[in-house]
């Protein structure tokens, strides 16, 4: 899927078509209260069975997405949409449910039943998966994917996912006991860059985008000063929860050929465009051809006249055969050679009317010293105070707008206060004088 959006090369345009024909026809369950992508098939593709994690968001990662910005074809943008429905109906609300007591279930069987044997799970992966709900809103912005990945970025970073102390996301945990395995893996800290930096930008609120960005920020610095091999080059797999190396391995095809790649891309890519808000340059190279040609430039999952070209270069001089604002890069006949393609911002992609819609928690008074209360809140909602390391310090149950909640027995100091309510979840400050 990267391949084929990247160079648009016939070869890699057959692979991806053809790789998608056999996941949407044999691989893609149909019925209407069942629709998704299951695990497996046997190898004459029969018998498909289960679904779950893999079989849903690494369809985003790998290729739905690639398919749908490439094609720009109206079922290949639903298929995309479809799965991404997918993560809000079962892995989003399996973290409501009773039984899970940290993160969200993984397995499935075919009709996306829970698999209760087997409860293990991955901080990366729900990280994973609120980047992938952030891409899919860039495409179709539905107010629930982003409720869905905050949320998912709230769980792991206020309830024992991640490292205050030492920086970075924690690895694996089991969602049924909520025991999280205190150790660092390399592509579980790259999820929590490129979740938290697309994640910032799309937040609205200012709890949320510190957050979020704060994430990004201490995953790549752990990342950068425990897992880069300073004397033979490329990145350890996996460290202790201060830094030290516990697997050497430096390659496979999962990591070599995949993570380390995108880590770097996106980092570049997400640092410019929403951190910074500066002009992002890229390069391509492309060969002569007999025939003129015109490619969609879409670095990143987008749609819409957000994204527009300023400028194009081609071997170091001006190049001016290209619209900027639809992104278009036309390439005469016998033409070829380095590109350099300049891309920002044009506008903002949360509208006003998505902000406006969004429901805002009040705090008050705020300082407070011994009681505070809640205005507007859904009535029964839970609300839970947090320290500024992350740790739940308190909480009440079945809470009521207006009530009287005491915070005399907290120590001095600010907290971030969670409301959650009917799956929605609201974040405000509150200074304890």
């Amino acid at each position: 899927g990267a391949l084929a959006e990247a160079t648009r090369a016939p070869l890699h345009l057959d692979w991806l078509e053809e790789s998608a024909y056999f996941n949407d026809s044999l691989l893609w369950d149909s019925r209407p209260a069942y629709q998704g992508f299951y695990n497996t098939a046997g190898e004459d593709w029969s018998n498909p069975n289960g679904k779950g994690f893999t079989a849903t968001v690494d369809a985003i990662t790998t290729w739905v997405l690639a398919k749908a910005l490439v094609t720009g074809a109206p079922e290949d943008e639903e298929r995309l949409l479809a799965v991404a429905d997918n993560i809000i109906d079962y892995l989003y609300e399996s973290m409501f449910l009773p039984q899970v007591q940290f993160g969200f279930a993984e397995g499935y069987n075919s009709n996306w039943g829970l698999n209760a044997g087997s409860q293990g799970g991955s901080t990366g992966h729900v990280i994973k998966t609120a980047w992938c709900l952030a891409r899919a809103y860039m495409i179709e912005p539905k107010h629930e994917y982003l409720v869905a990945a905050q949320y998912m970025i709230d769980d792991m970073m206020y309830n024992g996912g991640y490292d205050y102390n030492n920086g970075g996301l924690y690895a694996n945990y089991n969602w049924g006991t909520g025991i999280v395995e205190q150790t660092k893996n390399h592509w579980m800290l790259e999820q929590g860059i490129t979740g938290g930096l697309i994640n910032y930008f799309l937040a609205t609120d200012p709890v949320d985008r510190e957050l979020n960005l704060g994430m990004a920020d201490q995953c790549l610095g752990f990342y950068m000063e425990h897992f880069i091999d300073e004397e033979y080059g490329e990145c350890y797999m996996a460290t202790n929860a201060l830094g030290g190396v516990t697997n050497a391995d430096k390659s496979d095809a999962f990591k070599g050929g995949y993570h380390n790649i995108e880590l770097s891309y996106l980092t570049y890519v997400y640092g410019k465009l929403f951190v910074h808000d500066e002009p992002l340059p890229l390069y391509y190279r492309f060969e002569e051809s007999a025939e003129e040609r015109q490619f969609k430039m879409t670095p990143l999952a987008i749609v819409g006249d957000i994204l527009a070209i300023s400028e194009v270069e081609l071997n170091g001089e001006a190049y001016a055969n290209y619209d900027g604002d639809s992104r278009v890069l036309t390439i005469p006949a016998g033409v070829g050679g380095i590109f350099k393609v300049t891309y920002f911002l044009d506008g903002e992609l949360v509208s006003a009317e998505e902000l406006e819609s969004r429901p805002s928690v009040q705090v008050f008074p705020n300082p407070a010293r011994e009681y505070f209360f809640l205005a507007d809140i859904p009535d029964g909602a839970t609300v839970s105070f947090f320290n500024m390391e992350g740790r739940m310090v308190k909480a009440y149950q079945g809470v009521l707008s207006g009530q009287p909640l005491s915070i005399a027995d907290l120590p001095k100091g600010m907290y971030v206060v969670n409301v959650r309510a009917g799956g929605e979840v609201q974040q405000q400050k509150l200074i304890r004088q």
